[in-house]
């Protein structure tokens, strides 16, 4: 008898998953499985990223944008090496441009040895593109289609006309604003799984 409600229990739990085709999963579980999955990128391992060159080290965070994108069910922007503003507090590493659907990441940010640094933004400027994509669906008739609608209202109110706080008008607000913190903290934890499963 006890045997029956599990199997009854497990065939809602999957009716569950199938609404609205997304997967289920909390926020830990589309990390650490789009990390084992980034994990097994050769070219982000030191010792072959340090042989790449320019365009093979593109070509590997295209790689992450593809795992990403289908971890977190968000198409991955087109992306490419820049040129990025610069001044004397330091270099800009990366941006995504939601109006222009793309992401950048910074040319001396790709000429580091240091592949990690280099998945971090990346993966910081996914997590925008990702925030855009949550928002919008907030915003719309696919709220359902939202991980965390929760964190998709923040979102969503953040990125409103006028809400954004730029670094250059307040450096402080712009660290501090919703989007911003979860962007560092996201990037900052998987760059943490995939060096773990290296």
């Amino acid at each position: 008898m006890k045997e029956a409600s599990i199997i009854d229990e497990q065939a809602a739990d999957s009716e569950k998953v199938q609404v609205g085709h997304l997967k289920e999963h909390t926020e830990t579980e589309r990390l650490e499985g789009a990390a084992e999955h980034i994990s097994q990128i050769k070219q982000l391992r030191p010792e072959v990223w340090s042989g790449l060159t320019e365009a093979g080290r593109e070509s590997c965070l295209r790689q992450v944008g593809r795992r990403l994108s289908e971890a977190y069910e968000c198409p991955a922007p087109p992306f490419i090496g820049s040129r990025l503003a610069e001044d004397d507090r330091g270099i800009t590493l990366g941006e995504h441009s939601d109006d222009e659907y793309i992401t950048k990441v910074n040319h001396k940010v790709l000429n580091m040895n240091e592949s990690g640094r280099a998945l971090e933004t990346y993966s910081h400027e996914f997590r925008h593109a990702y925030q855009h994509e949550m928002a919008t669906r907030y915003n719309s008739a696919f709220r359902h289609l939202c991980h965390d609608e929760t964190k998709a209202a923040q979102w969503a109110e953040n990125l409103k006309p006028g809400s954004y706080v730029s670094f250059d008008v307040n450096a402080e607000g712009y660290e501090a604003q919703p989007v911003e913190k979860d962007a560092r903290d996201f990037a900052a934890r998987l760059k943490e799984e995939v060096r773990r499963r290296q």
